[in-house]
């Protein structure tokens, strides 16, 4: 089994003042475990999961180790702003903190108390926060790092020891501006050597009045690709779904992407688009609309199974499985059924992963959902000592 997926952050607007990109190499930064649970991790494969507190106003990482017995969460490391979101490449998991914070911190698995490195994604001449949202590993050495209100990703180096070292170039993703606002690039992913990056161009007033985008560049050249669609004047592929928040990949099913519609009310505009990644046609597969809800997740399992989410109501969400070649339904996770969920994602294992916030009480904690897709059936909660919101996977070395 081939799995890849890349799930953003939330989007929100910030401003902050502009200061020196900075890389620092720490050494026993980022506070120390022994105020907390020992943390087992010698199955070798890690959830990481990003959580925060029901008023949004602080998070955390908390860890579980995956196993067969019962799970428990490690408790939080590394307290932070709640605007917050996990990925990982190797043993190491990247800690990415957007608004006035905009930076990332590297952590090895192994090692769960201490940052290796800490640095943040804007200049001296930046007037606004870049609000940091994705890093897309190309190598040890190479990364692309999406920033949701600049008009340039950053090309990057994770394992420079130096600021200097640190940032390589840019892509200049300023074409797709609409309304006179950012691309708004969301979400990316890497397929052979070509790097597809989202983008939702929403207006001054945060809505998707226009196409969204999925722009492609090559990995070797960073030079973008002309995909064929000449539409807009640009380069890239025109979507279907509007507000794209997730993108995914499987050989056999090529590139989902989920698209949201209007986060702020209930324009159902949003849905799943499918991408060949050879001849870039786009087909949408899958529509929000009024009773089926808006599509606010995607997991991609395998060639046959694939989960999203769709909310009728605020912090009322049905989870369905889909086929992710056709977007039929498939079926649906009773336990899930009208919970309030957070994130989604799939794990090395091949298991759906659901975060619930629940409702903050002790009859209804929040956690993780494992559920395994076979049946459709829950076979493990994990508790988690805040809300779910993001969750990456580690496997060690």
């Amino acid at each position: 089994m081939t799995i890849s997926i890349s799930t953003p952050a939330a989007g929100s607007w910030r401003t902050i003042s502009a200061a020196l990109l900075t890389l620092v190499v720490l050494s026993g930064c980022g506070g120390s475990s022994s105020s907390r649970p020992a943390f087992d991790h010698a199955t070798g494969i890690t959830a990481v999961v990003a959580t925060v507190d029901p008023g949004y106003t602080a998070g955390a990482v908390e860890l579980i180790a995956l196993r067969d017995g019962p799970m428990q969460s490690s408790g939080s490391f590394h307290s932070t702003i709640s605007d917050i979101s996990v990925n990982s490449y190797g043993q190491h998991y990247y800690l990415i903190e957007s608004r006035s914070l905009d930076r990332i911190s590297k952590v090895d698995i192994t090692n769960p108390g201490v940052f290796e490195w800490r640095h943040h994604g804007y200049r001296a001449t930046d007037t606004a926060t870049p609000n940091l949202y994705d890093l897309v590993f190309v190598s040890d050495e190479k990364a692309y790092l999406l920033r949701y209100e600049s008009n340039t990703a950053w090309i990057v180096d994770p394992s420079a020891t130096s600021a200097a070292d640190f940032f390589l170039g840019e892509l200049d993703l300023s074409a797709y501006n609409a309304g006179g606002r950012h691309p708004h690039m969301s979400a990316a992913i890497l397929v052979g050597d070509r790097l597809f990056i989202t983008l939702q161009r929403l207006d001054s007033n945060w809505l998707p009045t226009a196409a969204s985008y999925v722009a492609v560049f090559d990995t070797d050249t960073d030079e973008e690709i002309d995909t064929g669609h000449n539409k807009d004047g640009l380069k890239g592929i025109p979507l279907v779904s509007r507000n794209p928040a997730s993108i995914a990949y499987q050989p056999a099913v090529g590139l989902l992407v989920q698209g949201t519609g209007e986060w702020m009310g209930w324009d159902l505009s949003g849905g799943i688009d499918r991408i060949n990644p050879d001849n870039f046609s786009v087909t949408q597969i899958l529509i929000g609309d009024s009773t089926f809800g808006r599509i606010e997740h995607l997991a991609l399992i395998d060639e046959t199974t694939a989960y999203i989410s769709a909310h009728q109501l605020y912090g009322q969400a049905h989870v369905h499985r889909i086929d992710p070649r056709s977007g039929a339904l498939l079926g649906e996770v009773d336990a899930a059924a009208g919970r309030d969920i957070r994130a989604l994602a799939a794990d090395p294992l091949g298991r759906l992963w659901i975060g619930d916030a629940g409702d903050s009480t002790p009859d209804d904690p929040p956690g993780l959902r494992v559920i395994d897709p076979r049946t459709d059936q829950q076979i493990a909660f994990v508790q988690t000592q805040l809300l779910p919101t993001d969750i990456a996977f580690v496997t060690e070395d």
